[in-house]
């Protein structure tokens, strides 16, 4: 009898032990939750360098929930660099700091610092904070298509080869409309993976202001889904337009 009470006793004992267990991951795991009314920015920066900062709360919200469905580990991690650092800054002044592996076949660890071990994350918000960090490196990607004037005219050219504009100017706009179309779908491109070898353009198209110009070859024709634009002095870089974007200058080419 002495003999299973003392069993029955191991097994209650072992299950508090395993439950405090769980319990302390759970802890650990609440204290990656920020509390968003008290956050004021966070800092991003890239494993280049290369960094940008987020106010918009939506953003803030996906970080935020992110890192919450993160599981706690105890193990301290001896790896690489991080993929990217996270600066969240309160609006105390503190700061808090996380550090990322989530980049190619890196497994969506992180860690926070100040605290021991660190936090494996889900596929799915491994992605969403991928998607979220990105949005840098492809904002740094798009720089040369980067416009920040008003334009105020657009010619349009039938192209004859890569790197120049040809001067025989077939169209030209002043409308706003017509200038918002060629400007949104330029702003909107997204750029295509490694160096490109390509035919000759369709149409050099130049976007004027006041005192700037902006010259792009264009890959456009009636059987399009989505064209491709160049920068006329990059022209080993493209970037796709959304079929959007593509179904609204078709309408210029007709």
């Amino acid at each position: 009898m002495k003999r299973i009470n003392l069993l029955a006793l191991l097994a209650v004992i072992s299950v508090i032990i395993v439950g405090c267990i769980n319990t302390g991951n759970k802890d650990k795991a609440n204290q990656t939750l920020i509390d968003l009314s008290s956050v004021n920015s966070i800092t991003i920066q890239n494993d280049s360098g290369e960094s940008m900062t987020v106010t918009d709360n939506y953003l803030i919200e996906q970080f935020n929930e992110a890192i919450h469905t993160a599981e706690y580990d105890s193990a301290k991690l001896d790896i690489v660099a991080p993929d990217y650092e996270a600066i969240v800054e309160m609006k105390n002044k503190e700061n808090e700091k996380f550090s990322f592996w989530i980049k190619g076949e890196n497994n969506g660890l992180f860690t926070k610092s100040g605290q021991n071990g660190h936090y494996k994350l889900p596929e799915t918000e491994k992605a969403v904070l991928l998607n979220l960090f990105q949005s840098n490196d492809q904002q740094a990607e798009t720089d040369n298509l980067k416009i920040d004037e008003d334009i105020k005219r657009i010619t349009i050219a039938d192209s004859l080869a890569h790197g120049s504009v040809n001067a025989n100017i077939k169209e030209e706009y002043i409308d706003y409309e017509t200038i918002e179309i060629f400007v949104r779908a330029i702003r909107n491109a997204a750029q295509i993976p490694g160096n490109l070898n390509t035919a000759t353009p369709n149409y050099d198209i130049v976007l004027i202001s006041d005192n700037n110009k902006y010259a792009f070859h264009l890959w456009i024709n009636e059987s399009s889904e989505q064209g491709m634009v160049m920068n006329v002095n990059e022209t080993s870089t493209g970037y796709t337009l959304t079929k959007e974007s593509t179904a609204e200058l078709k309408t210029r080419f007709q």
